[in-house]
């Protein structure tokens, strides 16, 4: 009995804690295949962007961008550039790159943490 209810709980605590999140792919290559994946967060006009997932003709990650309430917030990258956003403020070390992958430019930027 002691097991029935912890593991009631346990199943009652993961549902309680995931907020309803969609994914939709909003842009596709010619041949089909995904080349850009939103995920949303909430319902119906409460729905918010979370994150944005850019991929090359090969499946490989080429952007990655984060939001929380509206604004920029976690790491970003994309294939020119990766950083963090704080509060939609670009935060720390930001790296740029050349075509060929080399580093471009390095820039630190005033810490949003607290």
């Amino acid at each position: 009995m002691k097991k029935l209810v912890i593991l009631f709980t346990l199943i009652l605590f993961i549902i309680s804690c995931g907020d309803k999140t969609r994914e939709e792919i909003t842009e596709r290559y010619p041949n089909g295949d995904k080349l850009l994946l939103v995920k949303y967060k909430g319902e119906g006009g409460d729905e918010i962007v979370v994150e944005r997932i850019g991929y090359s003709q090969s499946g490989d990650t080429i952007l990655w961008e984060n939001y929380s309430d509206g604004l920029k917030n976690g790491i970003w990258k994309s294939s020119d550039s990766t950083g963090l956003y704080i509060d939609g403020k670009k935060d720390g070390k930001w790296t740029w790159y050349n075509k060929d992958g080399s580093v471009k430019e390095v820039v630190e930027y005033p810490t949003q943490r607290i």
